[in-house]
Parts: C-alpha cells; structure tokens; sequence
C-alpha cells in the first residue's frame, strides 16, 4: 500500500476490495480469530503490532482491516458453530 496510498488519497480511489483479497490471503483480515476457521490466533498485542504495521501504509485501510478482524473475533467468540462454519472461512 505504501506506493500507492497518496495516489489513491490524490484520486479519490479506494481499492478496499483488492486491499482486503490480498490482506486476507496474508492472514490479516483475522489476527486474532481462532486458527480452527482460517485465522492466525495472535493475541492483542500481536494483533495492535500488525495494525500499527498496516496503518503506517495507508491509516484508513489500516481502520477497516480492524473493523473486520473485529467482526471475526466476535463471531469466533460468540456464534453458533454453524454461523462460524458458514461466515469465517469467507471473512477470513
């Protein structure tokens, strides 16, 4: 992202999807969700250091990754098995 981040504030453009493919397959879209549904199970701190990492690139995409990372942790630790099975394999 950090090429491109000022380009992208300049234009208007925001490549949250392509963002979000790649962040994903890197394990970033779930840090701290279990390992057991396609997360990395980091702990918090581990988590905050690949956030600041993140928002050191780009702070608003850096912002939505830890929406998401915070949407899985929720349903990791408090969902039904079957809603786990069906939404965090895709989410993370």
């Amino acid at each position: 992202m950090v090429p491109f981040a000022a380009e992208w504030d300049t234009k208007s453009y925001n490549p949250i999807q392509e963002v979000f493919k790649k962040s994903g397959k890197l394990g970033f879209a779930s840090v701290y969700t279990s390992t057991k549904y396609g997360g990395c199970g980091m702990d918090r701190v581990s988590a905050s250091l690949v956030m600041e990492a993140l928002g050191t690139a780009c702070v608003s995409t850096s912002s939505y990754m830890s929406i998401l990372n915070l949407n899985c942790w929720v349903l990791d630790t408090y969902a039904s098995e079957e809603l786990k099975k069906n939404w965090l394999p895709a989410l993370t």
